[in-house]
């Protein structure tokens, strides 16, 4: 990774500060969850300005990124308003959007992932004797990346107050809400899958699962072709799982706040 950043404040007037600023970042990977690529750029800009008269300070500020895996930049507005009575209590509102990028495993992840996995036949066991209760097989998860992901955002809206009691106490009491946008997730793909995206598809009885165990051999060990037409018929298939990144939501959290230090 390499990182260059320029930053400047000045203040003007006695209760003015203006504070502007530039970031660029280079990494350079060699991932073999990713084999496919190589590298990303990241550009930043960032603008500033607090203003402060007598019991009001106001600062409003924006930040525009620019990101190799998003398409279009992204822009960070922030506003907060304090008022101080006094000097040791305050009460402030503010609102500020964030966003997270889509990570370079979240773009180009590209793993398969075997495990094993016992067959569902749980409603059959009772009745079949144990020989015939196949063995756990090699469920195999194509886990791949997604490059049309969006970045995740959050907007976020605040007041709060703050006050010090006899020099020893702080007391604290904050609202917010905040919505979460394209909310990046991990998730298993079944049929009939998602648009736009290779659809799992099930085993079946001429494409049967093979299982694993230390003492037969393999051809002991296929889950028959038996076996998969009784776990269809009583409605338990066993997809061929495939896993990506998505863009879910949206996603609205508010909460309270409450502190005592003493």
């Amino acid at each position: 990774t390499y990182d260059v950043e320029v930053g400047n404040t000045n203040v003007r007037g006695g209760n003015h500060t203006l504070t502007s600023g530039g970031t660029y970042r280079r990494n350079n990977f060699d991932i073999t969850l990713a084999p496919q690529a190589e590298d990303r750029n990241e550009f930043g800009a960032y603008l500033q300005e607090e203003f402060f008269v007598s019991k009001f300070r106001l600062a409003v500020g924006g930040r525009v990124d620019k990101f190799g895996n998003l398409d279009d930049p992204v822009f960070s507005p922030r506003v907060s308003v304090m008022f101080k009575p006094r000097p040791e209590q305050s009460l402030r509102a503010s609102y500020n959007k964030a966003f997270v990028s889509p990570s370079f495993i979240n773009n180009h992840l590209d793993q398969n992932i075997s495990f094993p996995t016992p067959v569902a036949l749980t409603p059959l066991k009772a009745i079949l004797p144990e020989f015939l209760v196949p063995p756990p097989f090699l469920l195999t998860v194509n886990a791949f990346g997604n490059e049309h992901l969006k970045a995740q955002t959050t907007d976020q809206w605040e007041i709060a107050y703050t006050g010090t009691f006899g020099g020893k106490t702080t007391a604290s009491l904050a609202a917010y809400t905040s919505n979460t946008d394209n909310n990046l997730n991990f998730v298993y793909l079944y049929p009939p899958g998602v648009p736009g995206f290779p659809a799992p598809t099930y085993y079946t009885p001429a494409d049967p699962a093979v299982g694993i165990t230390p003492t037969l051999p393999p051809q002991a060990i296929t889950v028959s072709p038996i076996t998969m037409g009784v776990l269809d018929l009583i409605g338990q298939p066993l997809p061929k799982t495939a896993a990506t990144y998505l863009n879910l939501g949206p996603i609205r959290n508010r909460g309270i706040e409450a502190s005592i230090d003493h």
